[in-house]
């Protein structure tokens, strides 16, 4: 398993670089638009690319071209899903499975969230919105609604 941050460069070519060329079996992405041609580079032949969210937006069809030559060719395996479009049901079954299957995970420090350096108060709110729209942030960003900082 590996990470990359896409602002240390081309996470692509680092992709290919620790697979020896084949590229990734798996992509998640929840930005959608932005990295569709990164995607396309880094999938490996018979990869799963899984798309869960548009963070990046959504673009017009007439404004968009996705490579499908490139899908076809390295049988890419596009799977889209989201939750909008869910029963209220079907999202309180799926919280209750994420619990039981990652409580005990996060008790025992083995699964650990990635928090940012930086929290606010519930006072500091729009500071938090403004650092948020930098797009400096690495991992979530708390803020706190007692009164002293985290």
């Amino acid at each position: 398993l590996f990470c990359f941050n896409r602002k240390e460069g081309a996470w692509e070519e680092k992709v290919l670089e620790v697979t020896n060329g084949k590229g990734a079996t798996v992509i998640l992405d929840c930005i959608g638009y932005p990295y569709v041609p990164q995607n396309l580079q880094a999938i490996a032949r018979d990869g799963r690319w899984i798309l869960y969210g548009l963070m990046g937006g959504v673009k017009e069809e007439k404004e968009f071209q996705v490579n499908l030559r490139t899908i076809l060719m390295k049988r890419v395996q596009l799977l889209a899903s989201t939750l909008r479009a869910r029963s209220i049901e079907y999202k309180a079954d799926l919280v209750t499975k994420f619990i039981t299957h990652t409580s005990e995970r996060l008790k025992s420090g083995e699964l650990k969230p990635i928090i940012d350096k930086h929290s606010f108060t519930l006072d500091e709110i729009q500071q938090a919105h403004e650092y948020l729209l930098q797009n400096t942030s690495l991992g979530k960003v708390i803020v706190s609604v007692r009164e002293s900082k985290m």
